[in-house]
């Protein structure tokens, strides 16, 4: 997982070409697939985040790898600046990522940590993979149709909660109350 932004021409011009050559050159099964070697090539005009629980930096914190998280980090502030921002999100059923003990916020406090080390703006953000809170049954439901499983089924791919649809902005500033910044930034 890797967000990234076209901040300008550029960057559109970059993220159509890392687009292209994930498709041509990268494709892994059904997935598209870029290096890090491609990014550094075409980096210029692009914005990137933290992203959410599924990306490099936050798994290598769940992992307990605190140090390689801080690595992962620095090569991304290394390369884009002041166009690398920490993602925060907050979602109910991420108490205990993975039975890793874990929890969504946790992760949160140590990127928050990273965040005032490196004087990185933070952002909000929600994963949404449908657009009402009460579509969570259907969406649950077509996962269970793309996985050939069945809804009784406990050790199928779920998601933990109801949360994860298109927030309002009023939502949005409630969940992160706490930090403020994180809304305006975003």
């Amino acid at each position: 997982h890797q967000l990234m932004l076209a901040k300008n021409q550029k960057g559109y011009e970059n993220l159509s070409k890392l687009c292209s050559l994930g498709f041509i050159d990268g494709l892994y099964g059904k997935f598209p697939r870029i290096d890090k070697e491609l990014i550094l090539q075409y980096h210029e005009g692009l914005i990137a985040t933290s992203c959410c629980i599924g990306a490099e930096i936050p798994q290598a914190i769940i992992k307990g790898d605190v140090e390689g998280a801080e690595t992962k980090l620095k090569w991304w502030i290394d390369l884009l600046g002041d166009d690398f921002y920490i993602e925060l999100q907050r979602h109910r059923g991420l108490e205990n990522i993975d039975q890793s003990g874990v929890s969504q916020e946790d992760v949160n406090q140590i990127l928050l940590g990273f965040a005032k080390k490196y004087n990185i703006k933070v952002i909000a953000t929600n994963d949404a993979h449908y657009i009402e809170e009460e579509d969570w049954k259907p969406h649950d439901a077509l996962l269970c149709i793309n996985t050939g499983s069945i809804l009784a089924e406990e050790k199928r791919f779920k998601f933990p909660s109801s949360d994860f649809y298109f927030k309002t902005q009023e939502q949005m500033s409630a969940i992160f109350s706490d930090v403020p910044e994180a809304i305006d930034n975003t």
